[in-house]
This record gives structure tokens, C-alpha cells and sequence, in this order.
């Protein structure tokens, strides 16, 4: 499969991320092998979906057990509004692959 390639035409422009998701892809390729290809787009973006969620939710546990402040919170903060906007551009991704889909 060639990873590094969707990687690159998806715009992961930061190499220490783009290293972290072609590690991902290929634990999955050994776990899951080819099933995941095999899935239908729609359900694929639903999994991107509750990933952003997760994100979110982890962030939230985070503050919870150890109070962020200051910086950290900050930081924290921006990582939430960046989920939010991935949560946003995956829904309405996953809009026009049902309309597709019809």
C-alpha cells in the first residue's frame, strides 16, 4: 500500500504526525489486514467521527485528573477547537458520500 503517498495528498505536512499515522496504518494492515479497505466510505468517516469525539473526550479526562492551566489549558483548548473543526469538515464529508451513495 502505499501510505506515505495518501499521506502526502491529504496535506500531513508534519513529518513527526505523518510518521505516527503510517505507523497506525500499518498495525492496522496487520490486525485488521484488508478489511478496512473492503468498508464502505460512510462508515469509514463514521469511525473518523468518533475519533474527533475521542480526542475531545480525552482532553476532557486529562483537565479532570490533572487541572490544566495557563499554557497547558491553552494548548488544550486549541487541540478542542481543532477537533471541533475536524468534527465539522467529517460530517458534512460524510453528507455527500450518503448523497453519493443515492
Amino acid at each position: 500500500m502505499r501510505w506515505r503517498h495518501l499521506l502526502e495528498r491529504l496535506e500531513v505536512s508534519d513529518p513527526a504526525l505523518a510518521t505516527l499515522a503510517l505507523e497506525r496504518l500499518k498495525q492496522g494492515e496487520r490486525e485488521y489486514r484488508d478489511h478496512s479497505l473492503q468498508r464502505p466510505p460512510t462508515s469509514l468517516v463514521a469511525e473518523a467521527l468518533e475519533e474527533a469525539a475521542d480526542l475531545v473526550g480525552w482532553l476532557a479526562l486529562l483537565d479532570r485528573a490533572h487541572p490544566l492551566d495557563g499554557g497547558a489549558l491553552a494548548l488544550a483548548q486549541t487541540a478542542t477547537r481543532h477537533a471541533q473543526h475536524a468534527h465539522t469538515a467529517l460530517t458534512t464529508l460524510k453528507q455527500r458520500l450518503e448523497e453519493r451513495e443515492q
